[in-house]
């Protein structure tokens, strides 16, 4: 009901916040190994602050409709999500040093994007069990089929 009330109420604020995110020239690595490295490099981050970040992305692009994500901005969406994640989940994390040397931005546009992140999502992180259980077993199956239907050489990449 509370994420209802957010949906209904969402009045799209904060939009100069986006450019914070965007990159001037896309990275070298893809997204997957983008992603691989956090996870070799910052091995300490649970699977539950993966999917709560999973969650939150997906709320502010699909439920809220506040964000588009382009190649420019992914990573540093990307980036935003686990670490506001990890921040609320998790009772030990990286410091913002270790961090922002794992995922290649400076100290002071890590703070940028964290804090860009947190007024995008209204302060609103906590995620109810419910909930999560309904979008992983929901949304995040849908949203596989999406893909394996209209990206299936990306899909089957993924799958493995």
């Amino acid at each position: 009901m509370k994420l209802k009330d957010e949906i209904m109420n969402h009045q799209p604020k904060n939009r100069h916040l986006l450019k914070i995110f965007n990159l001037l020239k896309t990275p070298a690595l893809t997204i997957d190994q983008f992603l691989i490295r956090i996870k070799t490099y910052s091995s300490n981050i649970s699977t539950c602050s993966y999917l709560h970040s999973g969650f939150l992305l997906y709320k502010l692009i699909i439920y809220l409709n506040n964000i588009e994500i382009t190649l420019n901005n992914s990573y540093r969406f990307i980036v935003a999500s686990i670490r506001c994640s990890t921040k609320v989940i998790e009772d030990v994390y990286q410091k913002q040093p270790i961090f922002s040397n794992v995922v290649g931005v400076t100290l002071k546009d890590l703070l940028k994007i964290e804090m860009g992140f947190l007024y995008l999502t209204n302060f609103n992180l906590i995620i109810s069990e419910v909930l999560l259980d309904h979008f992983i077993s929901n949304e995040f199956i849908d949203l596989c089929f999406f893909m394996k239907e209209n990206f299936p050489d990306f899909y089957q990449e993924i799958a493995k």
